[in-house]
This record gives structure tokens, C-alpha cells and sequence, in this order.
């Protein structure tokens, strides 16, 4: 849910976090990343993202970000952020 009062940020609810973190701790399994997309630029993370991936979820999370900025062609990358940088991860998805 976004607690953000905008349509161009998303903010997670702390409360809700901490209540998805129990659960999965309850339920014996682990977070591994997070997506979201950039609806108009490339999937390269923001200054905005860097400061919120790196305070609430740095390593060893990977984000994923889809840039849509061409909707026919979405584009994917994902990212790592260690110390304020963000570093790109290869993937390759398998079958």
C-alpha cells in the first residue's frame, strides 16, 4: 500500500513492512528483492531510490526495475545498492 498523497512516488507503510517481515518469519521463508517500475524514464534507479533501497532494504536485496518508458519494450535491470552506489547484477531468466 502506498502511504505516499502522490501518484509519482510510492512509499511503504513502515507498519505494514514490520507485519509482512513476521509472517514470513512465522512462516520460515526469506525476502530476496523488490521490483517497481519507472513509468517514464529507463530502468535505472533514481536518486529518490537509492536514498529509500539503501535506508530500508540494501544488500544483500536486489531490486528490479522496469523501465517503461517504450511499453512495447519494457526494459529490465536489476541492482544492488552498497554505500549509496548503485551496482548493476547480471540475471538470466530459465525455464
Amino acid at each position: 500500500r502506498n502511504v505516499e498523497a502522490s501518484p509519482y512516488r510510492f512509499s511503504v507503510d513502515p507498519l505494514e513492512t514490520r507485519r509482512i517481515e513476521e509472517a514470513m518469519d512465522a512462516a520460515g521463508t526469506e525476502l530476496a528483492g523488490f521490483y517497481h517500475s519507472h513509468t517514464g524514464s529507463p530502468a535505472i534507479p533514481s536518486p529518490t531510490d537509492i536514498r529509500q533501497m539503501g535506508t530500508f532494504f540494501g544488500p544483500p536485496y536486489v531490486h528490479f526495475v522496469i523501465g517503461l518508458a517504450d511499453p512495447e519494450n519494457p526494459e529490465v535491470r536489476v541492482w544492488y545498492i552498497e554505500g549509496g552506489d548503485r551496482v548493476e547484477h547480471e540475471y538470466e531468466i530459465t525455464s
